[in-house]
């Protein structure tokens, strides 16, 4: 039917019109074939730019939300890297509040500052004539904020299964307590009293009706009595015998603080010095500070600095 189509289009006999026709219908097909593949490359460019675009602004949106992010994130650092109380001294009074909320945040506390702390903090400085030190803060705010539930509820939250479980400091007969714990049993004392290195059994002084001491101070002060080189106290603490007392300065470290007066006076005389101990100095002073200033009195060569030794 298609054959006596062209035969009546294209005028001629069969023959060379069945070969007009093929040649014909083989053109065709071509034409289609290229059409079909122009409009496929066609389509698939379209798709591919269309994609490339949709991917180009996924990429865009991914990079600007990790730019964000990491701006974020350096914005934050800056800020946590800030030391609100670098300015400020031992004896700084006019400490701000972001230096207090950073020393309270340093503690641990998880309530709001603004909220807890400073409001009883205001009060209790209203009463008093003086505001604290900056030094006496910086030292004893956590033991403020953590020694008993009423500091604890300021720092955590009332909420008692909020609060940091506290793990064992002590063993012994002292594992049920903690640095802050009072009212402590006296078998809990005397083992403190032997870890500071005494042999004798602890008794208080006459006349020291003392009571709620936290541990940490027993065992800070027990510390400073074993070292120490008066008689009275290295009696009370490894008995009369002198033959058994331990050398004056031989329990101090080169970092330890408030060196008795006794051991000051031996390094004094270690270092050659004639004239009686002229030294000004402080409990914060360290046993390593305190040798290296002798040492240097003892060697200059300025009369005036060295007539203080010989």
């Amino acid at each position: 039917m298609y054959t006596d189509r062209l035969i009546n289009l294209f005028g001629g006999d069969d023959e060379t019109i069945k070969k007009k026709s093929n040649t014909t219908l083989i053109i065709v097909i071509i034409i289609i074939i290229v059409c079909c593949l122009l409009f496929s490359s066609g389509a698939f460019m379209m798709y591919k730019k269309n994609n490339d675009k949709k991917q180009d602004k996924l990429d865009n949106k991914k990079d600007n939300k990790e730019e964000n992010k990491e701006d974020n994130k350096k914005d934050n650092k800056e800020e946590s890297d800030i030391d609100h109380c670098e300015k400020y001294n031992d004896d700084s009074i006019d400490y701000s509040d972001e230096c207090m909320e950073q020393l309270f945040k340093n503690v641990g506390c998880t309530t709001n500052y603004k909220d807890t702390f400073k409001p009883k903090f205001d009060e209790s400085i209203s009463k008093s004539e003086n505001k604290p030190p900056f030094g006496l803060i910086k030292k004893g705010i956590k033991m403020m904020l953590t020694m008993d539930d009423v500091g604890k509820k300021v720092c955590y939250g009332p909420d008692k299964s909020k609060w940091p479980v506290e793990k064992p400091t002590y063993s012994g007969e002292c594992s049920p307590y903690n640095d802050y714990s009072k009212d402590i049993s006296d078998n809990c004392i005397q083992q403190l009293w032997r870890e500071a290195g005494c042999t004798t059994k602890y008794t208080k002084d006459p006349g020291d009706k003392s009571t709620g001491i936290p541990l940490s101070m027993y065992k800070i002060g027990f510390s400073m009595q074993s070292k120490q080189g008066y008689d009275s106290t290295r009696t009370k603490c490894y008995g009369s015998d002198k033959s058994k007392w331990p050398e004056v300065c031989s329990g101090y470290v080169d970092n330890d603080t408030f060196i008795d007066n006794v051991c000051i006076d031996k390094m004094w005389k270690d270092a050659g010095c004639t004239q009686p101990t002229s030294l000004s100095i402080n409990g914060e002073q360290t046993k390593k500070e305190i040798q290296n200033n002798i040492n240097n009195i003892a060697k200059s060569t300025d009369p005036d600095v060295k007539s203080k030794c010989f």
